[in-house]
């Protein structure tokens, strides 16, 4: 989400929409496929980062894919109505030609000044990396403390620069270089633990008044359906079985966060625990391990993956005594091994759970489509939970089934 990383995936964007054109007479059509790709297209804050003629093409490009809606709306198949868009361009379409020149004759520049901005950023890093390498370990932490103090960063921005000036201490002093990595840690959890006295922090759980508030922020976060639905379809593209085991868990964290639920990865974050853990209400919880790469046919769960989740069990005992934990392993069979056992009750979510809750979690997103957005009011959030089978006791009880075979006593 960091600025920098918007404008790598711009300036990747324009190189491979730019192999297509050689000169002035060339010409072509640029199919943009994929969620991640098109969510890049759309996410706030990208566009500052193409130029004022990539800006406009991609609004051209959504023009067009509207026009064709109404096509299809009318009756004609889906891919007749593409390939006639497709045709009018190759085909030199009078109409299409005029149409248009005039929107890019039209087209007003909205400059970059957000590039100049990643130009100071860059020199910045430069000038405490040219420091530090010249062991001037003190004005190389305050070159990227300046970035901390004059930039408006995100914690996960934030973190990353306190890492920075983390390695940027260690040799003069490592007590407080690990202080600032701890913060840095603090800010996000994807960056290197501490080595001494990293702190533990709990995942919330949530008012159900306080989750409707977060599911209308996070659609109201988006200022049309049009990009909501982008968003949703590149969380849910990565929620089935077949993806790798970290895109799988990613996905699982943005779907809580999506549905109003504070989420963790304390294995990836602590290097210790389960796979993901959502705060739900009323210290509840549900605890997931992930077995997105475990193939369809695989007759069975075998004691390894057994004895993950018996450590994460243990784990949330540990860390959360007394809490109410609903623990759930997402894999494609439910039959235990003979030498595997659970010690604690489980629930495993297999595939035909898994497109149950993609079907109802796009179900529930696809009641806003004819709304408008900033208009929501809780109470119809809450009513569509109900109806896709949202809610808490949704969660905790219909996405599953017991295992079959062993259960430690």
């Amino acid at each position: 989400g960091s600025k920098i990383q918007a404008g790598r995936i711009a300036r990747i964007i324009e190189q491979g929409m730019g192999r297509s054109v050689r000169g002035e007479k060339d010409y072509c059509v640029i199919v943009i496929i994929g969620s991640d790709l098109v969510r890049a297209l759309q996410a706030p804050g990208q566009r500052d980062f193409f130029s004022d003629q990539t800006r406009m093409q991609i609004q051209l490009g959504k023009d067009l894919a509207e026009f064709a809606k109404e096509e299809i709306e009318a009756g004609t198949d889906a891919m007749i109505a593409f390939n006639g868009l497709v045709k009018q361009c190759l085909n030199r379409d009078g109409g299409w030609k005029d149409w248009y020149n005039t929107q890019m004759n039209d087209m007003e520049s909205e400059g970059q000044p957000t590039r100049e901005d990643l130009l100071r950023v860059f020199q910045t890093e430069v000038n405490a990396e040219r420091e530090f390498q010249g062991g001037n370990y003190d004005r190389a932490a305050e070159s990227i403390q300046s970035l901390l103090d004059d930039q408006a960063l995100d914690d996960s921005e934030r973190g990353w620069y306190l890492q920075e000036i983390a390695r940027y201490t260690y040799p003069s002093s490592k007590a407080q270089s690990n202080e600032r990595q701890r913060n840095a840690h603090r800010s996000n959890r994807s960056l290197l633990r501490p080595k001494e006295n990293m702190i533990f922090t709990k995942v919330k759980t949530l008012t159900p008044e306080k989750r409707l508030e977060r599911i209308k922020a996070w659609i109201t976060s988006h200022e049309l359906f049009e990009g909501l639905a982008t968003q949703l379809d590149a969380i849910l593209t990565y929620l089935s079985f077949g993806i790798t085991a970290d895109h799988f868990e990613q996905t699982l964290q943005d779907l809580a966060r999506s549905i109003g639920f504070e989420s963790d990865r304390p294995e990836k974050e602590w290097k210790k625990g389960p796979d993901n853990l959502w705060g739900l209400r009323d210290d509840q919880y549900i605890l997931f391990e992930c077995k997105s790469e475990v193939a369809l046919t695989r007759a069975e769960i075998n004691k390894r993956e057994t004895e993950q989740m018996n450590r994460s069990s243990a784990w949330f005992n540990r860390y959360y005594p007394g809490s109410k934990v609903t623990r759930v392993l997402i894999i494609p069979t439910n039959k235990l091994a003979i030498d595997a056992a659970l010690n604690d009750d489980v629930i495993i979510m297999r595939k035909k759970h898994l497109d149950q809750l993609t079907k109802n979690v796009r179900g529930f997103f696809n009641e806003f489509r004819k709304i408008d957005l900033r208009d929501l009011s809780a109470r119809k959030i809450e009513e569509h939970l109900r109806t896709h089978k949202l809610t808490v006791d949704d969660l905790t009880n219909a996405y599953g089934q017991k295992p079959i075979g062993h259960k430690a006593p």
